[in-house]
């Protein structure tokens, strides 16, 4: 799988204030961050796990649904924010020429438009859609990490169990 240590940014600070700034301290001869060079992990290092990969294995099998469900749910959310999307447009445009045909200039009708009650109650709903798909999609992000976290720790448990 190749080496996944995390190799340290370099320091474009001479006297390493960028380091300073994140509490790491710079090594002077290679300015690279001491506390970010890749080194081994020890068994006693690793929080919040037991040992078992079974226990990791049936935390994969939860987040995994919970995957699935959230996308099943973000499918939904994506409808109701298009729904909502569509309804927002065709009010403002209906708006927009009702305006125009009443006189109203050409350059005032989308503001005009904008400030009805109805179109700002429309383009509130849209945006708490949008606001929901975008927390959603975050969530299943998050679980993805959650995953790949999960599957790292059971290849390092593998390899642990090589030596």
């Amino acid at each position: 799988m190749g080496d996944v240590r995390r190799q340290a940014p370099v320091c474009w600070s001479s006297k390493g204030t960028l380091a300073r700034a994140w509490g790491c301290t710079p090594k002077p001869s290679t300015c690279r961050f001491e506390s970010c060079q890749p080194r081994q992990i020890e068994r006693s290092e690793m929080k919040h796990y037991d040992g078992d990969p079974q226990a990791i294995m049936n935390n994969m099998v939860m987040h995994g649904r919970n995957l699935a469900l959230k996308s099943n749910e973000y499918s939904e959310l994506c409808a109701d924010f298009a729904a909502k999307e569509r309804d927002y447009n065709i009010a403002l445009v209906s708006e927009m020429l009702r305006l125009k045909a009443s006189g109203v200039p050409a350059t005032a009708c989308e503001r005009l438009a904008k400030g009805t009650k109805e179109i700002a109650e429309l383009r509130y709903a849209r945006d708490v859609a949008k606001g929901m798909m975008t927390a959603c999609d975050k969530a299943m992000q998050n679980l993805r990490t959650v995953l790949n976290a999960y599957q790292s720790i059971l290849a390092w448990e593998r390899k642990l169990n090589e030596l």
